[in-house]
Order: structure tokens, then C-alpha cells, then sequence
């Protein structure tokens, strides 16, 4: 009979918090052998598993010897599992009995011996969590540009949820669409997203390269370490941070203080949110890094736009009726057009208004050499404003161009321009116009 070489024994070890622990014992006269592994639902002291290897090792390795005796009928007593002894002292189990003739064969097997100290065991080291109270939840609702991967017939609004105390770990997600008539459970958020404010002002940068001199403080609310990047790596989409309505990403990353940041390496106004970038952030505005793992999203149906959505973050031990809700005005900002680029305006010398432009496109921020921007929807059109002396008239085009003669700028305003404010934005017709791009002309 094969007698395997290692016994492991695996139960639930009190000195170690009801973790497993595996003890095993080990016959040192083979080299070569498998294992045999026992389980145990239950549990028990590292030197009681211990001893369980050992004896099943033990009994494991003697029941290889056997042997037979031939007793008279006076033994008929004798059953399966009760011991003898033989004359050399050895003692034996009867593993089965047999009449013939006038006599009783014995079918014997060596009885392996318990051990005379107890088993020395070492529990090992246990890996515990400290039982630390979750505390209180922070939610941030966001509505943001296209990051990928959003349903082309739906709003997205990420849920991101938190906690200052190292403890926290989940909460339930719950909506309302209906201004707190009724509460629907979206799903549990598990991974605590890095949030905080700003800690000092951040001045406006360009958007057109890399801001090397504005700094980014922020103030985080758990203690979590933001992590320094390549220039590659930032290029390739790492490190997207919210900073009110624009989106940013930073390369360094310095701890100034508990929990303070200096972020350093911008590139301002991402993801289409270049006007952000052009107007000052005040110190305490809400800072979001957007994590794929801490975004929570909400798909909402197109008619729910305009509508305001309620969320709930509840916690463990909070009281779902008592968590006050964050709520946010459904924009259906994911589906909405890019600004324009490199719009042009001007006069020409017999009073005409010429205008040109660059679309670009929600679906297109991957630079793809010898490939223009998809158009992401389903026409093209441009909602071409233009204002002066305080009067704005619009028109639609469906090119990237616009041109106003002295005629027709007569007929719209009462005389011929000298100047003017030119806005373009283009038009989805799902959502309507997106963010507009401006020039003067003069």
C-alpha cells in the first residue's frame, strides 16, 4: 500500500483569530512520496493538529504490516478493532476474523503506538485586520466629458464614495428620481475613491502644453498616498484628477504635510475642458481623482435629463431614513459636443463676416496620425451666434465655415459691422448644443 510521505492537517487556529492554520507531519526515511491532506470544519489548537499529522502518519506507515493468526474457537469473542497481543509483545488490530474448521484465522494489521508527549506546533503568525469603525461615508456626484466606455442612449453620473477613517470599506448605493418619494438600491461601492479640496488657490495655465509652473495643493481626506507618474504615462491617461469643472492630470506627486499634496507637471483643461482652466479655482474647491475601480456608475435614460438625481451612500452601520442625500441636475454632459477649435473670425474689405473653424469630436481624443475625428453624431450642424452693439442673432450651418455679408448683416442689425463677438457651438440632436468656442473680430 502507498504511504504518503507528508500528512497536513488544516483547521481553524483559535491563537490565530479563526484563521486556518496547516500543520503537517513528514516521514524523514523516504525522499519521494505525495501527500495526503485532511480538512477539518473546525477548530482546534496548532499542537492538536499537529498531533493528528503525526498519529495519521503513524497509523498510515504501520498498517503496511500485516500478518494472520490461528487462534482456537475459545477466541470467538475477538471482533474487527479490538487489539492483541502476540508473544513477542507487539500489539496488533484485528481487522477481520474467519471460522475454519475448528479454528479462527485472524487477519491482523500493526497497531501504531500514540505518542507519549504532546506534538510541538507553531501556530505561526496571523495576518489580522484591526477592527476599525468605518465611520462616516463622503459622496461626490460627477457628470463628466467622455471618459470611455458610456452608453451612447444614456446619461452617466459617477458616484464616488468614501471615508477619512482607515476602516471604511462599503456602502450602498441608493437613487431617487422622484425627489425622495421612493429609494432603489443601485449596487455597493467597495473601493474607497481619493477625494479631498483644494488647499490653496490654483491660477489659470494653458491648456496647450504642459503647465510647469502652477502647483496643485489639495488636502486629501484619508491617508492614502497619491503616486508620481511618467511623462509617458500621464500621456497615456494616468493621473485625471477633478478640480471643480476641470479635468487635469499631474505627473509629481510631493506629501507636504498629513494628508496635503503638492501636485506639480499639469496638463490643464483635459477631456475637452479647456474653459475651466481659463478662470481661477478657489481654495476648498472639491477635488476628485478619477480612479476606473472608485467610479460608481449610473445609467440614467435619455428623458431624464434636466431631472434632479438623489443618491444615498449608506454605510454598514448607518440608518438608511437618517444618511442625507447628495443630489445632482442631470446634464447629460457625456453626450454633449466638444467646443470647436481653431476658430478664426474676420472682416473683409467690402464689409463681409468670414468664419472658420475645427470640430472636434466626444469619441475622438486618441491622436490617430492620417485619421480625422469621428463625428459622433448623427449630423453635422453649428449654431453660429453672432453679437454686437448688444444684439445677438444666430444661424445654423452644416459645414465649419460661416460667412455674414455687409447686406446681411444690414438686414440683421440695422448696419454694417465694424465689430463683432463670434460663437460657434455644435448641435446634437439628442442633447442640443455643446460648449461653445468664441473670437472677436474687429
Amino acid at each position: 500500500e502507498q504511504v504518503p510521505r507528508i500528512v497536513t492537517v488544516r483547521a481553524g487556529d483559535p491563537s490565530r483569530a479563526y484563521q486556518p492554520g496547516l500543520q503537517r507531519a513528514v516521514r524523514g526515511d523516504v525522499v519521494h512520496g505525495g501527500t495526503d491532506a485532511l480538512d477539518f470544519p473546525a477548530a482546534m489548537p496548532a499542537e492538536a493538529a499537529k498531533a493528528i499529522a503525526e498519529d495519521r502518519l503513524s497509523r498510515m506507515s504501520v498498517r503496511r504490516l500485516r500478518t494472520q493468526a490461528r487462534v482456537s474457537l475459545a477466541r470467538l469473542e475477538l471482533q474487527a478493532g479490538d487489539t492483541v497481543s502476540l508473544s513477542d509483545g507487539s500489539r496488533w488490530v484485528v481487522r477481520r476474523t474467519e471460522i475454519e474448521g475448528f479454528g479462527m484465522t485472524c487477519s491482523l494489521e500493526l497497531s501504531a503506538s500514540a505518542p507519549s508527549v504532546p506534538a510541538a506546533a507553531d501556530a505561526g503568525t496571523a495576518q489580522v485586520n484591526p477592527d476599525i469603525p468605518q465611520g462616516e461615508t463622503e459622496l461626490r456626484l460627477v457628470e463628466l466629458p467622455p471618459l470611455g466606455g458610456e452608453p451612447e442612449g444614456a446619461v452617466r453620473i459617477y458616484a464616488a464614495a468614501g471615508g477619512a477613517s482607515p476602516g471604511w470599506r462599503y456602502a450602498e448605493i441608493l437613487t431617487s428620481l422622484d425627489g425622495r418619494a421612493s429609494w432603489q438600491a443601485a449596487g455597493h461601492v467597495s473601493t474607497p475613491a481619493k477625494m479631498g479640496a483644494l488647499a490653496a488657490p490654483l491660477t489659470p495655465g494653458d491648456w496647450s502644453s504642459w503647465d510647469e509652473a502652477n502647483a496643485l495643493d489639495v488636502t486629501l481626506i484619508d491617508d492614502r498616498p497619491l503616486v508620481s507618474r511618467s511623462r509617458l504615462a500621464v500621456l497615456n491617461g494616468a493621473n485625471l484628477i477633478l478640480v471643480g469643472e476641470e479635468l487635469l492630470q499631474f505627473r509629481s506627486a510631493e506629501e507636504i504635510a498629513p494628508r496635503r499634496w503638492r501636485l506639480t507637471g499639469l496638463l490643464r483643461g483635459r477631456r475637452g475642458t479647456e474653459a475651466a482652466s481659463l478662470v481661477p479655482h478657489a481654495e476648498g474647491t472639491p477635488v476628485l481623482l478619477l480612479e476606473p475601480e472608485a467610479l460608481f456608475p449610473l445609467d440614467l435614460d435619455l428623458p431624464h435629463i434636466g431631472a434632479e438625481l438623489m443618491v444615498k451612500a449608506v454605510g454598514p452601520n448607518d440608518s438608511a431614513a437618517e444618511v442625507a442625500p447628495a443630489s445632482i441636475e442631470i446634464a447629460g454632459r457625456s453626450l454633449k459636443p466638444l467646443s470647436p477649435v481653431r476658430l478664426q473670425a474676420a472682416f473683409a474689405a467690402d464689409g463681409g463676416l468670414a468664419a472658420s473653424w475645427v470640430r472636434r469630436s466626444r469619441h475622438g481624443f486618441a491622436w490617430l496620425d492620417g485619421t480625422g475625428a469621428p463625428l459622433s453624431e448623427e449630423t453635422e450642424v453649428y449654431a453660429v451666434t453672432v453679437e454686437s452693439g448688444g444684439l445677438a442673432r444666430t444661424w445654423t450651418v452644416g459645414t465649419p465655415a460661416f460667412a455674414l455679408s455687409a447686406s446681411e448683416q444690414q438686414a440683421a442689425f440695422g448696419e454694417v459691422l465694424g465689430s463683432a463677438r463670434v460663437e460657434v457651438r455644435q448641435i446634437s440632436r439628442t442633447v442640443g448644443p455643446g460648449a461653445p468656442a468664441s473670437v472677436l473680430a474687429g
